[in-house]
């Protein structure tokens, strides 16, 4: 076991105090030790990959699907079967159009087949184990191998590295992590990192004038966010008039950045906003440029489609769900996973002369939130857990009957008993906080929109 899935298990199953002690002595620790070795070499290596054309990143992109799909034939029971079914041998992908010869793999089939997607010799990769709700409110969990996890992290340096952000400049990030506050302070400083992080739970009309002041007296290079805190931060802080510190660069990740969201963040804090669209299962990632005409494909981490109704690549200028497979995680691989989000594909090169592929734009992940009565607003990627919150859990769903009380609808798995009620509510309790009465109603199964989404969060009309 790695070092840092040692002290996951522990955080995971910590209080928030415990939590926020963990997080700051973590981020003291050399990147050497908490990414391992070849950290550095995929850092070095993603730079150098912006100077290769379009034709060399194809080449590098198809020679990795190949060894994943070839392993996946010969060490996971699943697509030993998959395969033998669809009539597929490793020997028939000759091109990348080969791909749609493999069947898609949806959350559900990750929820029923995990034991079988694990590779037979998983342990050798390291892996971790994780959880995601998503954006459909439909729990999985599954491995990340600790290369794979390293790999994600270099594409995150790279892209904060391309917005302007040079290695050890204080940054800020509002992103949801609940943390141990002080009366009055509503952040804690990871001096490792040089990381203010803020409590988007205590951000309101009331509190926005002092995360302004902590902001300006970190002067942070960098803010790390979700767009709707962002969004949030500026809204509050322009109606308070108050004038906000401006960072070198805004990146915003895991929700949709809508037009009127960077228009407002933009404006107020007079920095451009760089988005980042990526995945926890790290089945793929995409970037904003300097030109922000649309989103590189991290190629060298994952191969997205962009698929209609059916199954079929969609045109260029058209909608259609983003199909992922990621290139590293051996231990347990996803090829071709459906996301449940929406992007526009386009087939043009970017601009700015990077020669990997492009999203026009992604439109999948709908902001929702539950407003508390002093005005707090509770996102629904801040409310996403990734431990084993949900593990007995089939779909969930919060209902806001008022700002004063929550309900969780919740189909129960096969596997589920009275100890995951209490650990969902003593969990998401520490998350909702005393502002909010949370409860438990159980169904079911959870209505789904004309476009077979299930809201993750709805809102019932108040009684009179």
């Amino acid at each position: 076991m790695s070092l840092r899935s040692a002290l996951r298990r522990i955080y995971d199953s910590s209080s928030v105090p415990v939590q926020t002690r963990i997080r700051m002595a973590y981020g003291r620790l050399p990147a050497r030790w908490k990414l391992g070795s070849e950290f550095q070499e995929y850092c070095q290596d993603l730079m150098r990959n912006d100077a290769r054309s379009r034709a060399e990143l194809d080449q590098v992109q198809f020679a990795k699907l190949r060894a994943m799909i070839g392993h996946s034939a010969e060490r996971v029971p699943f697509y030993r079967k998959a395969f033998l079914r669809a009539g597929f041998k490793p020997e028939h992908f000759r091109t990348i159009e080969d791909l749609r010869h493999i069947p898609v793999l949806s959350r559900q089939d990750l929820r029923e087949h995990f034991d079988e997607l694990k590779a037979v010799d998983a342990s050798r990769y390291q892996p971790e184990a994780s959880y995601s709700g998503g954006s459909t409110g439909e729990p999985v969990r599954f491995l990340l191998d600790r290369k794979a996890i390293a790999l994600e992290k270099a594409c995150i340096r790279r892209h904060w590295l391309r917005s302007g952000y040079k290695d050890g400049e204080p940054s800020i990030n509002l992103r949801g992590l609940r943390v141990a506050v002080k009366p009055d302070e509503y952040w804690v400083l990871d001096r490792g990192e040089n990381c203010l992080y803020l409590s988007s739970y205590h951000l309101t009309p009331a509190t926005v004038g002092k995360f302004v002041k902590a902001i300006k007296a970190f002067q942070p290079a960098l803010l790390y966010c979700y767009a709707s805190m962002a969004w949030l931060l500026a809204t509050l802080a322009k109606e308070a008039g108050l004038e906000v510190h401006s960072p070198r660069s805004i990146i915003c990740a895991s929700e949709t950045l809508h037009g009127y969201q960077r228009t407002r963040i933009e404006s107020m804090f007079t920095t451009k906003v760089w988005d980042w669209y990526g995945l926890t299962e790290l089945v793929g990632n995409a970037s904003q440029c300097e030109r922000h005409e649309g989103y590189h494909v991290s190629m060298e981490q994952g191969c997205l489609e962009v698929l209609d109704e059916n199954d079929r690549p969609v045109g260029p200028g058209e909608t259609g769900e983003i199909v992922a497979t990621g290139l590293h995680n051996f231990s347990m691989p996803l090829l071709r996973y459906r996301t449940g989000d929406l992007a526009v594909y386009t087939d043009e090169p970017c601009p700015c002369g990077r020669g990997s592929r492009l999203i026009k734009s992604i439109q999948g992940r709908i902001t929702e939130h539950i407003e508390t009565e002093s005005g707090a607003r509770l996102t629904a990627t801040a409310l996403n857990v990734h431990g084993g919150t949900w593990q007995n859990v089939i779909q969930f769903q919060y209902v806001q009957k008022s700002r004063r009380r929550v309900v969780l609808r919740v189909v129960r798995g096969a596997a589920y008993t009275d100890e995951d009620e209490t650990r969902i509510l003593r969990e998401m309790g520490e998350r909702f906080g005393d502002e909010i009465e949370l409860g438990i109603e159980y169904a079911a199964e959870i209505p789904r929109t004309a476009r077979g989404k299930m809201p993750l969060i709805v809102r019932e009309p108040e009684q009179a």
